[in-house]
């Protein structure tokens, strides 16, 4: 399991997105505004490249927090942030390899530690880096939705 840095870089689950998103004043008396939608094919190679490891990443990091009972609710939360901002094609697409990833991730914790007490004890282990976790996923979901907000075309 990949601890070390898991957290380094990663803006949110698919928020990978949101770094294209421009804020743009519009100088015009008459320019209209539209709120910008994008995609996995508006990502540059490497942005791809980050994005998927990072629905590795809190694949796995949502696998070990509902492995020691601590649900994250990442999908509402992610759709709740970015929703309006992000193709909902592009979303179910990161949703679909989101949960691939973390139903893996937490069939080799439950394999692992099969008898409760081992997973207890490994959980209260954890406990102060899920904690940890959970404050740095929440921060990131809030800077992606206020982000998200702010992704407007002019024209």
């Amino acid at each position: 399991m990949r601890w070390g840095g898991l957290f380094i870089g990663i803006a949110a689950l698919a928020f990978a997105f949101v770094a294209l998103g421009e804020v743009r004043v519009c100088a015009a008396d008459n320019a209209r505004l539209l709120l910008a939608k994008y995609g996995i094919n508006d990502l540059t190679q490497q942005q791809r490249v980050d994005l998927w490891k990072r629905v590795d990443d809190y694949a796995n990091v949502d696998a070990v927090h509902e492995f020691c009972g601590r649900g994250l609710n990442l999908r509402v939360r992610a759709w709740k942030a970015v929703g309006t901002c992000i193709e909902r094609s592009a979303f179910r697409k990161v949703l679909r390899e989101f949960r691939s990833k973390k139903a893996k991730y937490k069939k080799e914790w439950e394999k692992t530690h099969v008898e409760e007490d081992k997973r207890k004890a490994v959980c209260k282990v954890l406990e102060p880096k899920l904690r940890e976790y959970a404050q740095i996923i929440s921060k990131e979901i809030n800077e992606a939705a206020r982000s998200c907000d702010a992704c407007l075309i002019c024209w």
